[in-house]
């Protein structure tokens, strides 16, 4: 089965600790691509019914049969323990089913333990048991919230996601570095307002066609 070790943490990038809105859409799209690689022995489309809620798991694809009926989303309950005089196939079956059961009890508490991380602390308390000052925290109430809180872009993130892709080339030795920040904005920017290509190679070009060592270039990309 597809587990890494248990000693290994997921790691969620981006987090929320900064620009939760706009991050919410990559930091969700990474849980659920942690999520669809773990356990894929035991199920189609790995551990994603852990993080789905019921609308986005009934959507998925691999959740629906051959014959168009819906695939019933896992538990992840404990197998029933045979009776003292089962068969040795009785107890084999016991002993993976119950390996399949801890597996997904790990994945499970390492992929809370990510996203408790990837969070802000204001997030985590605010689902605090109002009367006895619990922390409620499970995968689907944690996940809810923060949906709930940062899961919508709205116009003045938006201004300030464009006005960010407009950042100019500081140095020609930067320019990689510049190249892979302006593709991770532009990817942000595209999730809520797709850009043209011609239109982003243009918001590109002029982020560093300031630098005259790039002039020979740029003409050329112009009239190749």
């Amino acid at each position: 089965m597809s587990l890494s070790k248990p000693d290994t943490p997921f790691q969620i990038v981006p987090d929320l600790l900064h620009d939760a809105r706009i991050n919410y859409k990559p930091w969700l799209a990474c849980i659920f691509a942690i999520a669809a690689s773990q356990c894929q022995t035991q199920f189609d489309s790995g551990c994603l019914f852990m993080v789905m809620t019921d609308a986005e798991y009934a959507a998925f694809p691999l959740h629906v049969d051959a014959g168009g009926q819906a695939i019933q989303r896992p538990t992840v309950v404990p197998p029933v323990l045979p009776p003292i005089d089962a068969n040795g196939m009785l107890r084999d079956g016991f002993n993976r089913a119950l390996a399949h059961h801890e597996a997904w009890v790990t994945v499970r508490a390492k992929l809370l333990a990510a996203v408790i991380k990837s969070v802000l602390p204001q997030d985590l308390m605010a689902l605090r048991d109002p009367q006895h000052a619990f922390l409620l925290l499970t995968l689907p109430n944690l996940l809810a919230h923060i949906k709930t809180v940062h899961g919508t872009v709205t116009a003045v993130d938006l201004s300030a996601m464009k006005a960010a892709l407009l950042q100019k080339l500081a140095s020609p030795a930067d320019f990689r570095n510049h190249a892979a920040l302006f593709a991770d904005r532009a990817a942000a920017i595209h999730l809520e307002e797709p850009i043209a290509p011609t239109a982003l190679f243009a918001i590109f070009k002029d982020t560093f066609a300031h630098h005259p060592s790039f002039l020979p270039s740029i003409v050329r990309a112009q009239y190749p």
